[in-house]
């Protein structure tokens, strides 16, 4: 943020057949963040952003299709926006960056490090999966549908991304999440060909099972104990398959954990980034927990919303 608190301008770079538009905040070794679902770069909650920036050089940027990017016709996949990502840091001149992806943007981060180990230096997998399993897949596949189609619940939208009981806390949440998805399908920022692309995208990503072990970059997963979206126990199963990788268990939070303990989340990623030296014992995966304070007032900055 400027003096007045306000974003710096956008920025826009052409890599992979399509225009990126991307912001830059703070100083020192690049941290590229990737969103999820109908995530554009002004949807990172504004206090991790500033958090991160004190120690790092924090990249948003849009995905293709949403916002600022635009898109070249193929069908969109997990594996297109791994290699968006690629010649995005390409075409700014980053050789290896720090990654950090949330929910789909985590499996983006995924398919990146283990395509191109080369290009990540630490890597953070926060409300993520490593597969889509049937039973997953029926759950997600509604849940997309409903946000697609402007047709989701509210008070069950809440849930899935905050947890029950944190939704039963703040039932403030729900004038802004109503308020976020009239935003969605009214603004004109998010075409509803892309939305429907990014909701084929995540059902028909086969996954990294099986290839997590690729993975070269110091890891770190974080998942909310509540997070109903992409449980503790889909967390667990990629922090065992990525050699040396931290878990980092949020008590109370939901999917949006970083808008729901957002001071936790950039302490331990700084943490875990800035101390290389710091890893687990070989073939043990800690587990970590904490209570998120309650949220401020959800003010203008920031989409609270599907990711």
């Amino acid at each position: 943020m400027n003096e007045k608190n306000e974003p710096p301008d956008v920025g826009y770079v052409t890599a992979n057949g399509i225009r990126i538009g991307y912001r830059e905040y703070g100083s020192g070794a690049p941290l590229l963040l990737i969103a999820g679902y109908t995530g554009r770069m002004d949807d990172w909650d504004p206090r991790i952003i500033t958090a991160l920036a004190a120690g790092f050089r924090v990249i948003v940027f849009d995905n293709r299709g949403m916002g600022e990017t635009g898109s070249d016709g193929r069908p969109f996949s997990i594996e297109l926006f791994a290699e968006d990502t690629r010649a995005f840091l390409d075409t700014l001149g980053i050789a290896r960056a720090h990654i950090c992806g949330h929910s789909m943007g985590s499996f983006v981060a995924q398919e990146l490090a283990i395509r191109h180990p080369e290009r990540v230096d630490g890597l953070v997998l926060a409300s993520t999966l490593p597969a889509i399993d049937s039973d997953r897949h029926t759950a997600l596949t509604a849940f997309l549908g409903e946000i697609a189609e402007d047709t989701a619940s509210v008070d069950l939208t809440l849930r899935r991304l905050y947890g029950a009981a944190y939704a039963a806390r703040h039932p403030e949440l729900a004038a802004v999440l109503r308020m976020n998805l009239t935003f969605l399908h009214t603004s004109g920022l998010f075409d509803p060909a892309s939305i429907r692309g990014q909701e084929q995208a995540i059902l028909s990503w086969p996954g990294s099972a099986g290839r997590l072990d690729r993975i070269r970059a110091d890891t770190m997963v974080l998942v909310g104990t509540d997070d109903e979206l992409s449980p503790p126990e889909d967390a667990v199963r990629v922090a065992a398959g990525i050699p040396g990788c931290w878990l980092i268990q949020v008590r109370g939070a939901g999917h949006d954990l970083f808008f729901q303990a957002p001071d936790l989340c950039a302490e331990v990623i700084r943490m875990v980034l800035s101390s290389p030296g710091l890893t687990p014992l070989p073939n043990h995966n800690p587990g970590g927990s904490a209570i998120p304070p309650p949220p401020p007032s959800p003010g203008p900055a920031g989409r609270q919303g599907p990711r």
